[in-house]
């Protein structure tokens, strides 16, 4: 594969040769070549000696997230060009120095067509880069001359790369799914997923990283209730019966201490908790709190369901607590808590508690693992 150099002053737009001066001298290619283009963006800085030789410095040009190329010798948008080269066959590895690599294949039939049947004729060479909105931001233009060649070999030529994505190339992008990558200090970042995560990234395959997204973070939560205490384990087995012992004196009777003041009422609860768990569909979301002095709630004395009404029902949005929205708590909301005040209660009482959630669909089971009963008072 032939290998030709252009040096491209970005400034003024130009091919120049390594002193930094004008090249004049004609690019050729001919039909059938397949050659590999190095396009190397520099800026000149010329020599303070009148006499010296130009330093040449490298352009970065790593910003742009594709490449394109094209080669024709007309300038009708509506056909194709004689050859166009698209960003799977354009090497931009080295872009931070300011080279990419384009290979070019002038077997096509367009290439053929504009010959006429001539020997050659005078042709432009364009190469863009481009940014994630699909915008010219890097461009090279280099007058060329298109060669006819005597006997080529092989058929009917094709028709140049397409420069459109069709439905299967669109649903294999999409079905690729996003990378995604997690960072503490929006630094390094890493996968997998850690506890102690604040930002993310994402992208398609090969593509650009999106910006820096922070990760939703809520206070810890107050402490539940303590739970019932759990059913007695069965009796162990009887250990052996060691030898009595001699029998102890009878020891002098303690005196009488004064009786201790009585204890304080305890506080009586006015709010609970609740997390907000995630939907599947990504629905909003509403809660039924229940209750009640009965284990059975056969007849609770607070059933709260924020579908009807929000009054006292708060979440936290991550930076302060807000009134809970008509609709419910939808995506933004996901992960965090959400406060129900409370109002009625009685102190030394035994309470069970119970909640669910609606997503305008069905519930969900009620959950009793952290509220299932509490005492309210000493």
């Amino acid at each position: 594969m032939a290998k030709k150099t252009i040096i491209y002053d970005y400034e003024k737009d130009r091919r120049i040769n390594p002193d930094g001066t004008e090249d004049n001298d004609k690019l050729f290619i001919s039909y059938q070549d397949y050659a590999k283009w190095e396009v190397q963006f520099r800026t000149v800085t010329p020599s303070p000696d009148a006499d010296g030789t130009a330093t040449l410095v490298p352009v970065d040009v790593s910003d742009a997230t594709a490449w394109a190329a094209a080669l024709d010798a007309d300038w009708a948008t509506a056909t194709d060009p004689m050859c166009r080269t698209l960003n799977a066959n354009i090497d931009s590895s080295a872009a931070a120095n300011g080279n990419i690599s384009v290979i070019m294949d002038g077997n096509t039939g367009p290439f053929l067509t504009a010959l006429e049947a001539k020997e050659g004729k005078d042709a432009w060479f364009n190469l863009r880069g481009l940014n994630a909105a699909a915008k010219a931001i890097h461009t090279a233009r280099v007058d060329i001359y298109a060669r006819n060649i005597v006997d080529p070999t092989g058929g009917a030529p094709p028709d140049p790369e397409g420069n459109f994505y069709d439905k299967t190339d669109i649903d294999a992008l999409l079905r690729a799914g996003n990378e995604i990558q997690f960072s503490e200090d929006d630094v390094s970042y890493h996968t997998p997923q850690t506890a102690t995560d604040r930002y993310y990234q994402y992208r398609y395959p090969g593509g650009q990283w999106s910006s820096t997204i922070s990760l939703v973070v809520g206070p810890q939560g107050q402490p539940g209730p303590i739970g019932p205490q759990g059913d007695p384990g069965p009796a162990g087995a009887d250990g052996a019966i060691g030898p009595q012992g001699p029998a102890g004196a009878d020891g002098a009777d303690g005196a009488i201490g004064p009786q201790g003041p009585a204890g304080a009422d305890g506080n009586i609860i006015t709010s609970v908790t609740l997390p907000i768990p995630t939907d599947p569909d990504d629905n909003a979301l509403q809660v039924n709190l229940q209750i009640s002095t009965n284990a059975d709630y056969s007849t609770p004395i607070v059933d709260i369901n924020s579908s009807t009404s929000q009054t006292g029902i708060e979440v936290y949005d991550g930076t302060s607590w807000i009134a809970f929205p008509p609709t419910g708590v939808a995506t933004p909301y996901y992960d965090s808590m959400i406060a129900i005040n409370l109002s009625g209660l009685s102190s030394n009482t035994r309470y069970y508690t119970r909640y669910r959630w609606f997503d305008g669909t069905s519930y969900t089971d009620w959950t009793a693992s952290i509220f299932n009963s509490f005492y309210i008072g000493a």
